[in-house]
């Protein structure tokens, strides 16, 4: 299961950055490189920052719950 569920992620992953091209050209076609990067940045920065701040507030329950199985 483990195996399968890993060739998943590497064909999802095959498919967006395949995909990214066909994007990246349509992009161009309408804004300069730069601006263009910029656009990219922001949203990568804003999809990984629920992602981050859900992490940290698992991470954080977690090391409560240690602590207290840990003090007990």
């Amino acid at each position: 299961m483990v195996r399968f569920k890993g060739e998943i992620y590497l064909l999802l992953a095959a498919i967006i950055w395949g995909s990214a091209f066909i994007f990246q050209k349509m992009g161009m076609d309408h804004i300069g490189p730069f601006s263009f990067s910029a656009f990219r940045y922001v949203i990568g920065a804003l999809v990984l920052l629920p992602v981050i701040f859900i992490r940290d507030v698992v991470t954080e329950r977690k090391g409560r719950q240690a602590e207290i199985v840990f003090f007990s």
